[in-house]
């Protein structure tokens, strides 16, 4: 059945770039206002140990400690013997840097919008979240989430919504989360 524009006075004029703009200040007040911080654990980056000397040609560990390490302690300064293996690196001379970021988010629990039989979820265990769309590259990336001392994996993939349907409307991020721990 078609729709009938006519009973509207001006089809598609409700939603003016004011309307727009006020919609998306009032959610990002909420967020600021009501949101928490949500800590997003991101792949780690890979380089060199600090902690070991080695060959610059194949990159293999010398076996030796590389005093002018620029950390001052553990967990990239641990001094060892010579001719030992790194104990940063396990002489490798490759470690893993965790990468973190934290933004502020709101956190609905028990969403009502979840197909939790489908997915074999219990509702207890699943949030959704809702952050500005800048968060956007760290939300997708991210491996998992720490939500007040929780540890959760994505349920879904992270969608951009907002009032309209160009993308410069899509000013927020929504996210299902399953709990982990």
């Amino acid at each position: 059945m078609a729709r009938d524009d006519s009973i509207l006075p001006d089809p598609g004029k409700y939603l003016t770039n004011n309307l727009k703009e006020l919609y998306a200040d009032a959610i990002s007040q909420l967020i600021s206002d009501l949101g928490r911080e949500v800590t997003l654990h991101l792949p780690p980056i890979e380089s060199g140990c600090p902690n070991c000397k080695y060959l610059s040609v194949g990159g293999r560990g010398l076996y030796k400690y590389n005093s002018s390490n620029p950390f001052s302690g553990p967990p990239y300064n641990v001094p060892f013997a010579d001719g030992q293996r790194c104990p940063v690196c396990r002489g490798t001379h490759i470690i893993h840097i965790p990468r973190q970021s934290t933004w502020h988010a709101t956190i609905v629990k028990r969403p009502r919008d979840y197909d939790y039989e489908f997915y074999g979820v219990s509702p207890e265990n699943v949030v959704l979240t809702k952050f500005l769309v800048e968060a956007w590259d760290d939300v997708n990336n991210c491996i998992r989430a720490t939500i007040d001392g929780l540890d959760y994996e994505r349920l879904s993939e992270p969608v951009k919504i907002g009032l309209g349907n160009n993308p410069e409307d899509l000013k927020f991020i929504n996210v299902f989360w399953k709990r982990v721990t």
